[in-house]
Protein backbone atom coordinates (compact mmCIF):
# COMPACT_ATOMS: atom_id res chain seq x y z
CA UNK A 1 0.00 0.00 0.00
CA UNK A 2 1.20 3.14 -1.09
CA UNK A 3 2.20 6.61 1.17
CA UNK A 4 -1.01 8.43 -0.60
CA UNK A 5 -3.27 5.59 0.21
CA UNK A 6 -2.76 5.67 3.75
CA UNK A 7 -3.69 8.72 3.65
CA UNK A 8 -6.46 8.12 1.60
CA UNK A 9 -7.60 6.11 4.38
CA UNK A 10 -7.39 7.91 7.26
CA UNK A 11 -9.48 10.60 5.58
CA UNK A 12 -11.90 7.78 4.51
CA UNK A 13 -12.06 6.62 8.43
CA UNK A 14 -13.18 9.98 9.56
CA UNK A 15 -15.55 10.83 6.75
CA UNK A 16 -17.36 7.77 7.43
CA UNK A 17 -17.65 8.27 11.32
CA UNK A 18 -19.18 11.73 10.40
CA UNK A 19 -21.81 9.51 8.45
CA UNK A 20 -22.11 6.91 10.57
CA UNK A 21 -23.06 8.95 13.59
CA UNK A 22 -25.55 11.21 11.78
CA UNK A 23 -27.13 7.68 10.15
CA UNK A 24 -27.19 6.20 14.12
CA UNK A 25 -29.42 9.64 14.83
CA UNK A 26 -31.66 8.45 12.01
CA UNK A 27 -35.34 10.00 12.30
CA UNK A 28 -34.90 12.38 15.39
CA UNK A 29 -32.76 14.46 12.94
CA UNK A 30 -36.15 15.27 10.85
CA UNK A 31 -38.17 18.40 11.35
CA UNK A 32 -41.25 16.10 11.85
CA UNK A 33 -41.09 16.63 15.31
CA UNK A 34 -41.65 20.30 15.77
CA UNK A 35 -40.77 20.04 19.79
CA UNK A 36 -37.37 18.11 19.12
CA UNK A 37 -34.29 20.12 20.87
CA UNK A 38 -32.62 22.18 18.14
CA UNK A 39 -29.35 21.17 20.28
CA UNK A 40 -28.44 17.87 19.02
CA UNK A 41 -29.33 18.83 15.05
CA UNK A 42 -26.73 21.47 15.47
CA UNK A 43 -24.46 19.65 16.78
CA UNK A 44 -24.62 16.53 13.90
CA UNK A 45 -24.45 20.00 11.42
CA UNK A 46 -21.43 21.14 12.79
CA UNK A 47 -19.92 17.41 12.57
CA UNK A 48 -20.94 17.08 9.31
CA UNK A 49 -19.75 20.70 7.76
CA UNK A 50 -16.54 20.46 9.94
CA UNK A 51 -15.41 16.98 8.30
CA UNK A 52 -16.24 18.96 4.81
CA UNK A 53 -13.78 21.46 5.51
CA UNK A 54 -11.51 19.33 7.47
CA UNK A 55 -10.88 17.39 3.94
CA UNK A 56 -12.50 19.48 1.01
CA UNK A 57 -9.56 21.53 -0.76
CA UNK A 58 -10.38 25.59 -1.04
CA UNK A 59 -12.23 25.88 -4.23
CA UNK A 60 -13.56 22.94 -4.49
CA UNK A 61 -16.96 21.94 -5.77
CA UNK A 62 -17.63 19.85 -2.12
CA UNK A 63 -16.68 22.97 -0.12
CA UNK A 64 -18.66 25.27 -2.52
CA UNK A 65 -21.78 23.46 -2.08
CA UNK A 66 -21.35 23.10 1.95
CA UNK A 67 -21.12 27.02 1.70
CA UNK A 68 -24.21 27.23 -0.65
CA UNK A 69 -25.87 25.50 1.93
CA UNK A 70 -24.99 27.41 5.09
CA UNK A 71 -26.19 30.87 2.91
CA UNK A 72 -29.30 29.35 1.63
CA UNK A 73 -30.89 27.04 4.83
CA UNK A 74 -30.99 27.76 8.82
CA UNK A 75 -28.19 25.09 9.79
CA UNK A 76 -31.02 23.54 12.23
CA UNK A 77 -32.95 22.84 8.96
CA UNK A 78 -33.49 19.19 7.95
CA UNK A 79 -33.00 20.41 3.96
CA UNK A 80 -29.55 22.25 5.38
CA UNK A 81 -28.13 18.53 7.07
CA UNK A 82 -29.45 17.04 3.94
CA UNK A 83 -27.53 18.89 1.70
CA UNK A 84 -24.39 18.74 3.81
CA UNK A 85 -24.42 14.82 4.21
CA UNK A 86 -25.02 14.76 0.21
CA UNK A 87 -21.96 16.67 -0.19
CA UNK A 88 -19.83 14.90 2.28
CA UNK A 89 -21.19 11.66 0.49
CA UNK A 90 -19.57 12.83 -2.66
CA UNK A 91 -16.43 13.91 -1.00
CA UNK A 92 -16.04 10.53 0.18
CA UNK A 93 -16.98 9.16 -3.41
CA UNK A 94 -13.78 11.30 -4.50
CA UNK A 95 -11.67 10.02 -2.02
CA UNK A 96 -12.15 6.20 -3.01
CA UNK A 97 -12.24 6.88 -6.75
CA UNK A 98 -8.62 8.90 -5.85
CA UNK A 99 -9.76 11.94 -7.33
CA UNK A 100 -8.37 13.28 -4.37
CA UNK A 101 -4.71 11.97 -3.63
CA UNK A 102 -2.45 15.19 -3.33
CA UNK A 103 -1.32 15.41 0.10
CA UNK A 104 -1.63 19.34 -0.58
CA UNK A 105 -5.43 18.84 -0.87
CA UNK A 106 -5.90 17.40 2.72
CA UNK A 107 -4.42 20.57 3.85
CA UNK A 108 -6.54 23.52 5.30
CA UNK A 109 -4.71 26.28 6.80
CA UNK A 110 -7.29 26.83 9.75
CA UNK A 111 -6.43 22.83 10.18
CA UNK A 112 -2.36 22.74 10.73
CA UNK A 113 -2.62 21.61 14.87
CA UNK A 114 -4.86 18.39 13.36
CA UNK A 115 -2.83 17.55 10.68
CA UNK A 116 0.43 17.12 13.09
CA UNK A 117 -1.79 15.30 15.32
CA UNK A 118 -2.51 12.68 12.92
CA UNK A 119 0.81 12.79 11.68
CA UNK A 120 2.18 11.99 14.90
CA UNK A 121 -0.97 9.12 15.31
CA UNK A 122 0.61 7.97 12.04
CA UNK A 123 4.13 7.71 13.36
CA UNK A 124 3.24 6.16 16.63
CA UNK A 125 1.16 3.15 14.58
CA UNK A 126 5.02 2.87 12.89
CA UNK A 127 3.28 5.04 9.54
CA UNK A 128 6.65 7.17 9.58
CA UNK A 129 6.62 7.59 5.81
CA UNK A 130 2.76 9.03 5.54
CA UNK A 131 3.54 11.23 9.10
CA UNK A 132 6.76 12.65 6.87
CA UNK A 133 4.14 13.47 4.34
CA UNK A 134 1.74 14.98 6.25
CA UNK A 135 4.05 17.03 8.41
CA UNK A 136 5.71 18.68 5.14
CA UNK A 137 2.46 19.53 3.38
CA UNK A 138 1.52 21.52 6.77
CA UNK A 139 4.74 23.10 6.47
CA UNK A 140 4.50 23.81 2.56
CA UNK A 141 1.30 25.46 3.49
CA UNK A 142 2.60 27.69 5.96
CA UNK A 143 5.19 29.25 3.92
CA UNK A 144 2.34 29.99 1.25
CA UNK A 145 0.64 31.62 3.87
CA UNK A 146 4.03 33.54 5.25
CA UNK A 147 4.51 34.54 1.39
CA UNK A 148 1.09 36.58 1.35
CA UNK A 149 1.74 37.67 4.88
CA UNK A 150 5.07 39.24 4.08
CA UNK A 151 4.16 40.33 -0.09
CA UNK A 152 5.88 37.57 -1.75
CA UNK A 153 4.01 35.86 -4.63
CA UNK A 154 3.22 32.44 -3.98
CA UNK A 155 3.00 31.31 -8.07
CA UNK A 156 5.64 32.31 -10.87
CA UNK A 157 5.19 31.58 -14.66
CA UNK A 158 6.91 28.21 -15.87
CA UNK A 159 8.79 28.10 -19.21
CA UNK A 160 5.93 27.90 -21.20
CA UNK A 161 4.77 31.22 -19.18
CA UNK A 162 2.18 29.56 -17.79
CA UNK A 163 1.40 30.60 -13.69
CA UNK A 164 2.30 27.93 -11.25
CA UNK A 165 2.53 27.50 -7.95
CA UNK A 166 6.07 27.91 -6.30
CA UNK A 167 8.22 25.07 -5.25
CA UNK A 168 8.17 25.25 -1.36
CA UNK A 169 12.35 25.17 -1.12
CA UNK A 170 11.76 28.76 -3.54
CA UNK A 171 9.48 30.01 -0.75
CA UNK A 172 11.71 29.62 1.43
CA UNK A 173 14.58 30.85 -0.23
CA UNK A 174 12.58 33.92 -0.80
CA UNK A 175 11.11 33.94 3.08
CA UNK A 176 14.54 34.47 4.18
CA UNK A 177 15.39 36.90 1.73
CA UNK A 178 12.72 38.75 2.73
CA UNK A 179 14.00 38.79 6.21
CA UNK A 180 11.21 36.84 7.55
CA UNK A 181 13.15 34.77 9.53
CA UNK A 182 16.82 33.93 10.31
CA UNK A 183 19.29 32.05 8.76
CA UNK A 184 18.52 28.82 11.56
CA UNK A 185 15.35 28.90 10.68
CA UNK A 186 15.74 28.40 6.92
CA UNK A 187 18.12 25.39 7.16
CA UNK A 188 15.16 23.85 9.46
CA UNK A 189 12.98 24.23 7.30
CA UNK A 190 15.18 23.34 4.16
CA UNK A 191 16.04 19.93 6.18
CA UNK A 192 12.45 19.17 6.75
CA UNK A 193 11.78 19.27 3.12
CA UNK A 194 14.13 17.24 2.16
CA UNK A 195 13.06 14.41 4.40
CA UNK A 196 9.27 15.00 3.34
CA UNK A 197 10.84 14.48 -0.46
CA UNK A 198 12.39 11.32 0.59
CA UNK A 199 9.17 10.07 1.72
CA UNK A 200 7.23 11.52 -1.21
CA UNK A 201 9.50 9.77 -3.51
CA UNK A 202 9.99 6.45 -1.64
CA UNK A 203 13.11 6.63 -0.36
CA UNK A 204 11.80 4.89 3.13
CA UNK A 205 15.31 3.88 4.04
CA UNK A 206 17.17 7.10 4.00
CA UNK A 207 15.83 8.39 7.57
CA UNK A 208 13.84 6.94 10.31
CA UNK A 209 11.23 7.57 12.97
CA UNK A 210 13.24 9.42 15.36
CA UNK A 211 13.92 12.04 12.00
CA UNK A 212 10.48 12.02 11.71
CA UNK A 213 9.31 12.92 15.20
CA UNK A 214 11.80 15.52 15.68
CA UNK A 215 10.34 17.11 12.07
CA UNK A 216 6.88 17.19 13.61
CA UNK A 217 8.03 18.75 16.88
CA UNK A 218 10.04 21.20 14.78
CA UNK A 219 7.39 22.52 12.44
CA UNK A 220 4.87 22.81 14.83
CA UNK A 221 7.37 25.22 16.97
CA UNK A 222 7.96 26.85 13.91
CA UNK A 223 4.92 27.70 12.84
CA UNK A 224 3.53 28.85 17.06
CA UNK A 225 7.06 30.91 16.39
CA UNK A 226 6.40 32.45 13.27
CA UNK A 227 2.95 32.77 12.93
CA UNK A 228 0.73 33.69 9.75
Amino acid sequence: MGVDQKIIDEALKQIDFALEEVSRAGSSLRDDYPDLDMQPRAEFVTLVVATIERFAPPGSVHRRNAEMAIRHFPEGNRYFLSEAIGTLRALRADYEKGYLAEIHELIHGDLFSDFLEQAEYLLEETWKDPAAVIAGGVLEEHLRKLCQKNGIETVAPDKKGKMQPKKASRMNDELKGKGAYEKLGHSQVDSWLKLRNLAAHGKYHEYDDKQVGIMISGIRDFIVRRPA
